[in-house]
């Protein structure tokens, strides 16, 4: 046994104990570890976690899908923003084109009527291309304006599947090395760690010395149960 008995049942507990985190991932952020743990063999198991787990760790405070995230997010409300001043300055464009068209009309009865002479005419005509101009414009901007939209949130939905994939990935190497260390010091405890399940007294059968091998199927010592 190459481990310290005393550093290998604490993390052992340690590990039982913070179980119940993986079905709460966020709490790992608060997770530390002793670092000189006296564990032997078993001891390249516990870097292996403990790499995965500062690893984790950073992911979740800081990747950089959430910064990416936020920009595009910026970016987007920004858009909105504008969407919506557009959409009210088209409705103006729109009341402007209208009008301009009616003006224009009335002027083409005018003329058709030889009332309005072709230089009038012309200017009324050239005000109601350019309201109409205006209004196109400003349509067609919002168009655009709406697909640049739709890229971004196509963009922030892809990070935001990038983050959670990125983020289950390393969840699971960090459980798989936790399971792995877990299942070491298990070994070690089966293997090195002479345990009772019921209290009582010990007697021992034959004179024991400290550091003296002991071969599985060796009688190490019986215990009788206190009730009895």
């Amino acid at each position: 046994n190459t481990a310290n008995y005393s550093d290998a049942c604490s993390l052992l507990y340690r590990l039982n104990v913070i179980s119940e985190i993986f079905h709460d991932p966020l709490k790992f952020r608060e997770i530390e570890f002793r670092e000189d743990y006296m564990l032997g063999q078993y001891h390249s198991h516990f870097s292996s976690f403990i790499s995965q787990l500062k690893s984790y760790q950073t992911f979740l405070t800081y990747n950089p899908h959430d910064q990416r995230i936020g920009t595009l997010e910026k970016q987007l409300e920004d858009y909105q923003s504008y969407i919506r001043e557009s959409k009210a300055q088209i409705a103006i464009l729109k009341q402007d084109y209208e009008l301009a068209g009616s003006r224009f009309f009335r002027d083409s009865v005018l003329f058709a009527q030889r009332i309005m002479t072709p230089a009038d005419y012309e200017q009324s005509k050239a005000e109601m291309l350019k309201q109409k101009f205006s209004y196109q414009n400003a349509v067609t901007g919002l168009a655009g304006t709406r697909i640049i939209v739709n890229n971004l949130e196509q963009q922030a939905n892809e990070q935001k599947i990038l983050k959670t994939e990125s983020e289950n990935r390393l969840l699971a190497t960090l459980k798989e090395k936790y399971d792995n260390l877990k299942n070491q010091l298990i070994g070690w405890e089966q293997s090195f760690v002479l345990k009772t399940p019921v209290s009582g007294q010990i007697t021992f059968n034959n004179f024991w010395s400290v550091n003296q091998f002991v071969t599985t199927g060796d009688i190490v010592f019986t215990v009788v149960p206190l009730e009895e």
